[in-house]
């Protein structure tokens, strides 16, 4: 086991949406507003260094699985399967289905020099943050021929997290130390910075962005060798909605986090007011 030291290492398809979308609807219009702990969507995160991957929703862990490549699989991308990259150049990540099954596909990290610890997907193309030399990276959806977007450089301090944002086309950053470490960012694929909040610790990895509410979420790595690991969710414009623990993940090297990707008639669905309707909050 590899070690760090201060670096992260039977209802019809056709009714069931005609259903829901009523639902959504009549709901608001009525102004209602639902509260609920935890992440809306399922919150797949891995812990490399322990050769697991976990599946919380709420206030729930759904399902854990052992990764199967014997590296340390980090960075991840949601779609209809689950896809991991190993950390260096050559480590190996893989495939598997959303319950945790191992498709028999793995992936070879292909950029010398670089270390990722989390990753994302705007369902086209993969994205990986080199924590090493703080550059964001393209990749096709099997991990491969990787292309720079932009580099910020580690400076007086370095990135962790990154999260794909399709309501502007973006990517989200979380900062891990020095200077940027409390800082979210969120940039434009060409490395413009269009918004950024402060947070009141640094160690901030595990980002996503939950497609059912528009929120994001991060784990608030500080709380490692602590009795529970503490989760925190935000609005974009930096406001803290809320926390939340899961026990049976305590003391696991929690990095990577995503949210499976959600399909056109989803992201249809909270344009007409899902995200007013599933918004928290604080305090709930």
């Amino acid at each position: 086991m590899k070690t760090y030291m201060k670096s992260p290492n039977s209802i019809s398809l056709f009714g069931m949406r005609a259903t829901i979308l009523v639902a959504v609807l009549a709901l608001v219009l009525c102004g209602t507003s639902i509260a609920v702990a935890g992440p809306v969507s399922e919150y797949y995160l891995t812990a490399g260094q322990w050769q697991r991957i976990h599946v919380v929703q709420g206030s729930n862990v759904n399902r854990t699985w052992g990764q199967v490549s014997g590296e340390e699989e980090y960075a991840i991308a949601v779609l209809a399967t689950v896809r991991t990259l190993g950390i260096r150049h050559s480590d190996q990540g893989a495939e598997y289905t959303l319950d945790g099954t191992p498709t028999g596909t793995t992936y070879t990290q292909p950029v010398v020099g670089a270390r990722f610890f989390d990753g994302t997907t705007d369902g086209t193309s993969n994205y990986a943050w080199d924590f090493d030399n703080g550059t964001a990276y393209r990749f096709d959806l099997n991990w491969a021929n990787p292309v720079q977007l932009f580099t910020l450089g580690t400076g007086s301090g370095r990135m962790l997290g990154i999260t794909y944002d399709p309501t502007n086309d973006s990517l989200w950053l979380s900062g891990w130390e020095g200077s940027v470490g409390n800082v979210v960012e969120n940039r434009a694929m060409n490395g413009t910075l269009l918004s950024s909040f402060t947070l009141a610790h640094d160690q901030n990895v595990a980002l996503a962005l939950d497609p059912a509410d528009g929120t994001l979420w991060l784990h608030d790595r500080n709380t490692l060798h602590s009795a529970v690991l503490v989760f925190e969710q935000y609005s974009k414009a930096g406001l803290l909605l809320n926390s939340q623990t899961y026990p049976s993940l305590s003391r696991e090297n929690i990095l990577g986090g995503e949210f499976r990707v959600p399909e056109p008639g989803t992201v249809l669905l909270l344009g007409l007011g899902g995200l007013a309707l599933l918004r928290r909050r604080r305090g709930n």
